[in-house]
């Protein structure tokens, strides 16, 4: 099996993505009335395909907050 995340596989500088899923020709800011915090665990802050760092690009008043449990 093949894994994109040890390889060298080449992403996208935007959305850091591989290129084959790059999202960015889709992408649209989305204005929001209400505060948005995202809460992130540690480990998700350096994973490419992170659902809050999607958020953080889609709505950019958007706050993240990284969980730690020692914290």
């Amino acid at each position: 099996m093949r894994s994109v995340v040890r390889g060298m596989t080449e992403r996208c500088p935007r959305c850091r993505l591989t290129t084959r899923w790059c999202v960015c020709a889709a992408h649209r800011e989305v204005g929001c009335p209400l505060a948005v915090d995202v809460v992130m665990h540690h480990r998700e802050f350096f994973r490419p395909t992170s659902t809050g760092h999607l958020i953080r690009r889609v709505m950019p008043e958007s706050r993240q907050h990284v969980w730690r449990r020692e914290r």
